[in-house]
C-alpha cells in the first residue's frame, strides 16, 4: 500500500510520500520526482531495505530526495549500510498531534452503537489492544503482538471480571493467522468482559476510560496510539523495540509473563484487589 499527495508552495512542487511499495519509489525516481519528494519513514524503511534490488532502488531515491523525515532518530540505523545522507536532509519529526475536541466528538459519533456504552462514565476499567490487521510472516511473527495480548487477556479475565479487555482491529483477511486470531477471540467471547470491535474505528473515545494500552509489537516507529493513550492519562505497556516515552512500561518481545505481571499490578493498584 502507498499514498502520496502534491502540495504547491508558491512555484515549488512538494510530494509527501508515505510508502513501503518499492514500485512507487521506483516510479518517483524514474520520472525525476524524487528531488521534490519528502519521505516520511514510520519504520517502513526496514521493508524497503529487506532485499538487494529494493535496497538499491530505495537508496537511489533517498540520495535524490529533498528530505527524509523519521518518526524517531533510531530509524537512521536502517540507512547506515546503504545510504550516505547529509545531516541537513534528515529531520526527526513525531507524527503525533494532540487531537482536537472536534476530532474526538466525530470519533465518538462514528463509534459502533453496540459499544457506545463503553464511552459512558468516568471509571478507567478498559485494557486495550489495537491494530490495523493481524500480520505474521517468517521475519515478523505476530507483528502487532495480537496473539500475545489475547493470551494475556485469557489469563486475567476471569480473575478481574470488572475489567473490560478489548481488542480493536481494522480488518481481518483470509490468512491463516487472521483465522487463528479470530478463533482465539471466539474463545474469549464467552466472557462478559471481553469486547472486540472491527472496522477501523478510532480509539480516541475510549482513552479517557482506558486503564492500560498494550503495544506488544515486534518492531515499531513512534506509535501514535501510544502518544494518544498517554495524552488521555492511560498507562502504556509496550515492547522495548524502539524509543518510547519515558512513562511507558517496557517489556522484552514475547515476555508474556512480565507483561501480565505489570498489567495486573496496574489493575491491583487502581482497584486494590
Amino acid at each position: 500500500m502507498f499514498s502520496w499527495y502534491f502540495r504547491i508552495k508558491g512555484m515549488e512542487q512538494e510530494i509527501e510520500v508515505n510508502v513501503s511499495n518499492v514500485v512507487a519509489i521506483f516510479i518517483l525516481t524514474l520520472f525525476g520526482l524524487a528531488k521534490h519528494s519528502v519521505f516520511f519513514d514510520h519504520n517502513s524503511s526496514r521493508r524497503l531495505f529487506a532485499g538487494k534490488v529494493q535496497a538499491i532502488i530505495f537508496s537511489v531515491f533517498c540520495e535524490k530526495a529533498k528530505k527524509i523525515k523519521l518518526v524517531n532518530k533510531d530509524l537512521i540505523r536502517n540507512y547506515d549500510k546503504y545510504v550516505k545522507l547529509g545531516h541537513e536532509k534528515v529531520i526527526v519529526e513525531s507524527p503525533f498531534l494532540p487531537p482536537s475536541s472536534e476530532e474526538i466528538e466525530i470519533s465518538r459519533c462514528k463509534f459502533p452503537d453496540h459499544a457506545k456504552y463503553l464511552l459512558e462514565g468516568d471509571d478507567r476499567n478498559i485494557v486495550l489492544t489495537t491494530a490495523w490487521m493481524p500480520v505474521s510472516n517468517e521475519t515478523e511473527v505476530d507483528l502487532y503482538g495480537l496473539k500475545d495480548s489475547l493470551l494475556i487477556y485469557r489469563a486475567l479475565m476471569q480473575k478481574h471480571p470488572d475489567i473490560i479487555f478489548m481488542m480493536m482491529i481494522g480488518k481481518l483477511d483470509d490468512t491463516g493467522f487472521s483465522r487463528e486470531i479470530l478463533e482465539l477471540m471466539n474463545e474469549l467471547d464467552g466472557f462478559t468482559n471481553f469486547e472486540f470491535i472491527q472496522g477501523g474505528f478510532s480509539q480516541l473515545p475510549l482513552l479517557p476510560r482506558t486503564l492500560a494500552l498494550l503495544r506488544l509489537t515486534k518492531t515499531d516507529g513512534d506509535s501514535v496510539s501510544v502518544h494518544e493513550a498517554l495524552h488521555f492519562g492511560a498507562s502504556v505497556i509496550a515492547t522495548n523495540v524502539s524509543v518510547r516515552p519515558n512513562s511507558v512500561e517496557l517489556v522484552p518481545v514475547g515476555d508474556r509473563l512480565l507483561t501480565k505481571q505489570l498489567l495486573e499490578n496496574l489493575i491491583n493498584k487502581r482497584y486494590g484487589t
